[in-house]
């Protein structure tokens, strides 16, 4: 998993890029947690006690989107409606049946469903909490 963060250069606002196949990690960043270090730091501390004990199960259900975490793995997972507002390459046109080639299958996947490793990305809440101070 990759990223990078930056501000926003109209209102300075914090952004978060990630990888192919991890931008709602991204997505779930900017969305649930923004400049909010508290919250930043409750996530964080429940995860930490989850890699502490060697076990335990974490589920944050957000607006836009929910976390869920156990020993080895972080899934975020978009809320009903909000995978289509973000994915840009969906087409507005009513579905005629059809079934969806596996590319663009995969794509909007991308934009509504990501997991990654239970330290890296706590981790890379670190790294958000540096960046954002």
């Amino acid at each position: 998993m990759e990223y990078e963060f930056n501000r926003d250069f109209i209102d300075g606002s914090p952004k978060a890029k990630f990888s192919f196949g991890h931008e709602t990690v991204g997505f779930w960043l900017e969305q649930e947690i923004g400049r909010n270090v508290s919250k930043l730091s409750v996530v964080r501390e429940q995860l930490q006690q989850i890699i502490n004990d060697g076990y335990g199960q974490l589920q944050i259900p957000g607006k836009e989107f929910s976390l869920e975490a156990d020993i080895q793995d972080v899934t975020i997972t978009a809320n009903d409606g909000f995978a289509d507002a973000t994915n840009p390459s969906v087409d507005e046109e009513p579905d005629d049946g059809a079934e969806q080639p596996d590319d663009e299958f995969e794509q909007d996947q991308s934009f509504s469903f990501a997991q990654c490793g239970l330290e890296d990305f706590a981790d890379m809440l670190d790294s958000w909490l540096e960046f954002l101070n």
